[in-house]
């Protein structure tokens, strides 16, 4: 059951939102004020933050906060310590924060140029400002990390992926085919498969393989090195 929560102001002006492992809420509104959710069912209410400004926002839990403002610089909010605002340098030493996560992992953000900058070690020295690029599928444009390990990205092709156990592995809707496709002069297998599926990206090859082995399978005049043109190929799944 999805049930309508009241802004803090009233009016539809929220802008991002996350959840602490707590289960504290903390979102931040249109013009940047942040606010926390405070009580039980029934009778909850939003506690603005005199201070602090996001345009992106990474719960800890009711005492933790990470922040990227609309000037993309990284901030921290440590409510344990009297509600201390400490600004975080970033990996490059640029105002160059596009949005920020955290989990298990420690935190993670996206640059404005879509790399992925992770705390160094995972889960300590945030505080410090230590960051490390980590490799990453792509430029990153949304970022999202589990409680309990696991990071999820968007590229900006709009794929999705899940980094676990150090692997990067992407998320491919699989839905029926039915395709024909006439073979043209000068193709090839792959690179017709990356075209017509829309794979381009070199990171996509268990689907671009798995899709290679498909066609090959179904069309027997043809392998993976051999086909010719006005071949007509086939998959139907």
């Amino acid at each position: 059951t999805w049930t309508k929560i009241p802004t803090y102001s009233g009016n539809a002006d929220a802008l991002t939102i996350s959840v602490g492992t707590d289960g504290t809420v903390w979102y931040a509104a249109m013009d940047g004020t942040i606010c926390h959710l405070t009580g039980s069912d029934g009778n909850m209410s939003w506690v603005p933050d005199k201070i602090g400004k996001a345009v992106s926002l990474a719960a800890g839990d009711r005492g933790n906060l990470w922040c990227v403002n609309k000037d993309h610089e990284i901030w921290y909010l440590d409510k344990t310590d009297g509600g201390t605002w400490d600004q975080l340098p970033t990996h490059s030493g640029k105002a160059d924060a596009l949005t920020i996560a955290y989990g298990y992992d420690g935190s993670f953000y996206v640059q404005t140029d879509g790399k992925l900058i992770q705390t160094v070690p995972p889960g300590v020295g945030v505080d410090l400002g230590l960051w490390r690029e980590i490799t990453r599928p792509g430029s990153v444009t949304v970022i999202a990390v589990e409680p309990k390990g696991g990071v999820w990205c968007l590229a900006d092709d709009g794929q999705a992926w899940r980094k676990a156990d150090g692997n990067w592995e992407q998320f491919v809707e699989i839905i029926p085919i039915d395709w024909t496709y006439t073979v043209k002069s000068g193709d090839n297998l792959l690179a017709i498969v990356r075209k017509e599926f829309n794979l381009k990206d070199p990171q996509n090859t268990t689907e671009i393989n798995r899709l290679v082995d498909l066609i090959v399978a179904q069309n027997p005049t043809i392998t993976r090195d051999r086909i010719n043109a006005d071949n007509v190929l086939k998959l139907a799944t």
